[in-house]
């Protein structure tokens, strides 16, 4: 053996062990001056029409030729839309491959419904008001300024920058940490977030949980939830203290006549109101949560068939009512859900 060389059976293992994965969401809030919300809202349209377009595409083609139009069919076909349509060169060309990638989606999870016997719900075409949200699935976004955990100061505001947009601001409330992946720009009523997917990696054999101690937990109706200690976690309702001020509201939205800015105010409204309730239905469930993994090492919860727990009986034609098909539906809200011919990029309408 010479100098300077290491035996190869004695050499050490230089690769390192590779670390589990999970990826965790970020939610920002977006304050937009009058002109970027202008920006934003025309970003959605465009991005509904591709949407709407490529759907019906891919239902024309299979009416007609019986031919499945893939994702990447459609994808190819963006620089000519581009050179039809010159407003869609100012969007993110990702921006644009991920719209079409949810319908890809959309389309494999109907075809995954038939497939298994479910009720199959083909996708359906977007308005306005059902397309909320776009994404920079990979580039195209960066944060200016950014908080970090050394920072004393604690200064949460810094600048998004987006491409084909511009700088907006946004209200950094807590430390990203991790590796981004995604940034998602999402409308809620007449409020704007930036939801940023990050991978983390984590090293379980470091997790220990100071208590082992177990406890079973029976979610119920008359109280929130029933630990097997005896305790007992009240239901707040927290829609119930808000119910009256929604039903009020739901009047006078009604009263309003459609297109009108003053329903379009009681829109708002509205969705106000009912952001108000999920927020402090995710707080309670964050915290209630977060106090019992604190406290116990285990939980054990009840393995329930919540569908089958919900599900109604369908009605017999002779029966059926629109009230009873608005039950049924509203029945389906609750439950939780977790799919050639050349289409010319001409006929894309404008909005």
């Amino acid at each position: 053996m010479g100098l300077g060389t290491v035996n190869e059976e004695h050499a050490p293992q230089t690769e390192e062990a590779v670390l589990p994965v999970r990826v965790k969401a970020y939610v920002y809030r977006l304050y937009l001056t009058r002109k970027q919300e202008e920006t934003f809202l025309w970003t959605l349209r465009r991005c509904k029409e591709l949407y709407n377009a490529g759907l019906e595409e891919r239902t024309t083609a299979y009416k007609m030729t019986g031919v499945s139009v893939s994702y990447r069919k459609q994808a190819d076909q963006l620089p000519q839309i581009k050179a039809i349509r010159p407003e869609y060169r100012e969007i993110h060309s990702q921006v644009q491959q991920d719209v079409l990638r949810r319908l890809d989606k959309a389309m494999q999870a109907f075809f995954r419904r038939v497939a298994e016997g479910q009720t199959p719900g083909y996708p359906r075409y977007k308005s306005n008001s059902r397309y909320h949200s776009f994404s920079y699935p990979q580039s195209g976004f960066e944060i200016l300024g950014a908080l970090s955990s050394q920072d004393k100061k604690r200064k949460n505001t810094c600048r998004l920058a987006l491409s084909k947009i511009g700088h907006v601001k946004m209200r950094m409330h807590r430390p990203l940490k991790g590796r981004i992946t995604t940034c998602t720009i999402k409308r809620d009523g007449d409020q704007w977030y930036a939801i940023f997917s990050v991978e983390q990696s984590f090293d379980p054999s470091t997790v220990v949980h100071p208590n082992k101690q177990a406890v079973g937990i029976d979610v119920g109706i008359t109280s929130y939830a029933t630990l097997s200690t005896g305790e007992q976690i009240a239901n707040p309702r927290l829609y119930r203290s808000t119910e009256a001020r929604i039903k009020a509201t739901h009047r006078t939205l009604a009263r309003r006549k459609r297109g009108s800015h003053r329903r379009n105010r009681a829109k708002r409204e509205l969705t106000r109101l009912y952001r108000k309730v999920r927020h402090r239905r995710q707080d309670f469930l964050h915290k209630t949560s977060r106090r019992l993994v604190n406290q116990y090492g285990i939980l054990v919860f009840e393995q329930l068939q919540i569908l089958n727990m919900t599900a109604r009986p369908k009605p017999k034609k002779a029966e059926a009512s629109p009230t009873a098909n608005l039950s049924q539906g509203s029945m389906s809200l609750e439950s939780t859900a977790v799919g050639s011919v050349q289409y010319l990029p001409s006929q894309v309408p404008h909005a």
